[in-house]
């Protein structure tokens, strides 16, 4: 049929003001009325399919809350300073990881019998990032990053609990992030390596993580940055 003959196709008034608000070309419309003429049921017919998989497509995603917390760092910085002093290898992002592995590990709901793993990201852009499977059993701090060179399999980078990422610029205030595939709870952590403050972002997956679950693991997280002996247990 050429393009002269589909825009004489027959179509109802209604059908034609329909099609114009949904903004359709009713010549990719058959239509049921008499000699083919296209009526209002032919026009929302068509549209229903569409419109209904736009939901679904809605709704399969997470519904993404978040809450925001500032940390005060001068304990920590003065126990990394120790560590120093001492000559043992332990960093900012060292703590990070443990603080959050045991605030996992105290949520009921984030146990598993493998134990607690951890996504921590690198690169600039979601697409480039490598994740790594940090131990929240590991006892000693210096080990807690001595796998951050590995590049674990495909599965164990699935199966982590928690994204992390530091941000090292102090006083930039994360508001929104996205979630990463297949994580349910992703943390933002805005701090230089010397800094005696941190902004901190937890976005979750509202449909799967409680709210009161992810502000437990937020405020557990703080407190063990601002006191961090008890990250030595």
């Amino acid at each position: 049929m050429t393009a002269a003959a589909l825009a004489r196709r027959p179509a109802t008034p209604y059908a034609r003001r329909l099609g114009r608000e949904q903004g359709l070309d009713l010549s990719s419309i058959v239509g049921s009325g008499p000699h083919g003429r296209i009526v209002a049921a032919d026009v929302m017919a068509y549209v229903a399919p569409a419109a209904a998989a736009a939901v679904a497509a809605g709704a399969a995603g997470p519904a993404v809350s978040a809450f925001a917390v500032t940390v005060d760092l001068t304990n920590t910085q003065k126990l990394l300073a120790d560590f120093g002093a001492a000559g043992l290898g332990v960093t900012l992002d060292a703590l990070l990881v443990r603080s959050a592995a045991l605030a996992l590990e105290a949520a009921s709901e984030a146990r598993t019998e493998a134990g607690i793993s951890i996504g921590w990201e690198s690169g600039t852009a979601v697409e480039s990032r490598e994740t790594v499977i940090a131990d929240a059993h590991l006892g000693l701090l210096s080990g807690v990053f001595a796998r951050l060179g590995d590049h674990p399999s495909e599965d164990m980078t699935a199966n982590a609990m928690l994204s992390m990422r530091r941000i090292a610029q102090t006083g930039v205030r994360p508001v929104a992030m996205p979630l990463l595939p297949g994580r349910a709870r992703r943390l933002i952590v805005s701090a230089g390596a010397n800094a005696a403050m941190a902004d901190c972002l937890l976005c979750f997956d509202a449909i799967t993580v409680a709210e009161d679950a992810a502000a437990e693991l937020l405020a557990r997280f703080r407190d063990g940055l601002e006191t961090p002996l008890r990250l030595l247990a």
